[in-house]
């Protein structure tokens, strides 16, 4: 079992731990680890709850019930994948790290065997990360079982710890794009953020209580303010599968939200500290930590006292 236990008797809607992975010796520099640590846990995972000898897996294969879900039969037709019962929030940018520090949220299935995914992180650690394969220890640093206080008003300050990918149909044009740094919109991240909690609804219940309706959040825009400050990275990571290096491209930096934020709002931005939002969720993509923006310094000068 993992060295931590449920806070209650019924498994919550929701859990997340806080996992150490000790390298014996230091990792090569990665801008993302989300995708390194995915691929390992997925291969621990699969080997130790697949039996199904083939890509198409039996409906009681723990595996895909985890980590590749098969869309019910109500699953809305414009999304293609199902997203899996947990989140990976990576550590920051590796430069020769000698410990990745990262969460590992639990939903749904997940929450019914977590000794299955302990003992696959415990996997994984032994097998090694990486192209390389480095062996690493496996610590479970913490256990949380519910959201950190969110303000009930005031400001929002949404700081990113994993890179953003948000993307916008443009007019005129059938396929959506990336948005750039000067691009993203207070309904655009209001529009990713919606999308998210409703498919995590539909598939396990997170959260317990259905969404408003997105054109109640949309309706606020006009009293919203959004300030950025953020970065593009354009990077890489290796596919297993394909053998090849595949490019990646995100947003890193901060996004300030003001304005009347009603209750719903704010519990789903909560939740999404967890969820992430955006694309590529499952390589660790759309982390952020919410927290209420610092006042401004005030800075006084003589002339001010006099």
């Amino acid at each position: 079992m993992p060295p931590f236990s449920p806070a209650t008797t019924a498994p919550p809607h929701l859990e997340r731990w806080l996992l150490r992975l000790s390298p014996t010796r230091p990792l090569p520099h990665l801008e993302h680890g989300g995708s390194m640590l995915r691929g390992a846990f997925g291969h621990a995972l699969k080997a130790l709850a697949c039996a199904c000898g083939s890509e198409t897996h039996r409906p009681d294969c723990l595996y895909q019930q985890i980590f590749e879900p098969s869309p019910p039969a109500d699953w809305p037709l414009r999304y293609r994948n199902c997203p899996p019962a947990y989140v990976i929030t990576p550590p920051a940018r590796i430069r020769s790290a000698t410990h990745l520090d990262f969460g590992f949220t639990l939903l749904g299935p997940a929450l019914e065997h977590r000794a299955l995914l302990w003992q696959a992180w415990q996997q994984a650690a032994a097998h090694g990360l990486g192209q390389q394969q480095i062996p690493a220890r496996l610590q479970a640093l913490g256990h949380e079982s519910g959201l950190p206080a969110v303000p009930g008003s005031g400001p929002l300050r949404l700081q990113l710890v994993s890179p953003l990918l948000l993307k916008r149909k443009q007019p005129g044009q059938t396929a959506s794009r990336p948005l750039g740094p000067a691009e993203l919109g207070c309904s655009d991240l209001l529009i990713a953020l919606h999308r998210r909690l409703e498919l995590t609804h539909r598939l396990y219940g997170v959260p317990a209580t259905p969404l408003p309706a997105l054109e109640t959040w949309l309706s606020l825009h006009e009293h919203l303010t959004l300030r950025t400050h953020l970065q593009e990275h354009h990077f890489a990571r290796h596919s297993n599968r394909q053998q090849q290096r595949m490019p990646l491209y995100g947003l890193s930096g901060d996004i300030h939200l003001s304005g009347p934020l009603p209750s719903s709002l704010r519990t789903a931005l909560n939740i999404g500290q967890w969820l992430h939002v955006g694309g590529k969720t499952a390589l660790g993509f759309g982390g952020y930590r919410l927290t209420a923006p610092a006042a401004p310094t005030l800075r006084l000068t003589l002339e001010d006292s006099l």
